[in-house]
């Protein structure tokens, strides 16, 4: 599997787990951190593949 494509199922993955278990703006902001990491992730491998 590419990390991209593992990266959107962590991504995904997060979604769900949003989903299930909000209601904790704790917890809702601490998957949120988790998936702008993930996002900056993707963008920094997808420009590293470019060079």
């Amino acid at each position: 599997m590419n990390k991209i494509k593992l990266l959107e199922r962590i991504s995904d993955n997060l979604l769900e787990l949003r989903e299930l278990y909000g209601g904790n703006s704790g917890f809702d902001e601490l998957l949120e951190k988790l998936d702008d990491d993930v996002c900056t992730l993707k963008i920094l491998i997808k420009e590293n593949q470019g060079n």
